[in-house]
């Protein structure tokens, strides 16, 4: 009876792994909660500030090095498109500074131009639970794509993208 059902599961676990930011996801065109935070950079950032050009949520911890990759290859495929880095953990503006440095160094020629902020609330009430998550946001403040697990290849990135 066990071995009947092993190739079903074989198959589910490899759609899951395969495509994991394209199983949908509920979040997906309603609006984005307000948000309000402090960066590493000193500056604040907010729904409302953000609203008026499309901009890219990316969630992940610093405990998640696997993840820098992705960091570092949608900071150099976004041209123009604002980004923010924000923790799923609660981080001070000390541990955000180590942080952002420790992905910087990750990638000997090329820093984020990123502000990285303690999205740990945010993070809870969209009910993120993958590392890392990225969330597509239109002019409006919209959600209109989520993408869940690593994006590294620079097509899939602009794919992503180019839905806004």
């Amino acid at each position: 009876m066990v071995l009947r059902f092993k190739p079903l599961l074989a198959v589910l676990l490899s759609i899951m792994f395969v495509a994991p930011g394209c199983l949908g996801d509920d979040n997906v065109g309603i609006p984005l909660d307000d948000f309000s935070y402090t960066a590493d950079d000193g500056n604040e950032y907010s729904r409302d500030e953000m609203k008026g050009s499309d901009y890219l949520i990316h969630f992940s911890a610093s405990w998640c090095s696997r993840c820098y990759k992705s960091m570092h290859n949608i900071s150099d495929a976004i041209g123009d498109t604002d980004y923010l880095i924000m923790s799923v953990e609660e981080e001070g503006l000390s541990g955000l500074s180590t942080w952002h440095d420790t992905v910087d160094e990750s990638n000997s020629t090329q820093d984020i131009i990123a502000p990285f902020m303690d999205g740990s609330e945010l993070s809870e009430v969209l009910g993120v639970s993958a590392m890392p998550t990225i969330y597509l946001i239109d002019e409006n403040g919209n959600i209109i794509n989520i993408h869940e697990g690593d994006l590294t290849d620079h097509d899939e990135i602009l794919k992503f993208l180019n839905q806004a």
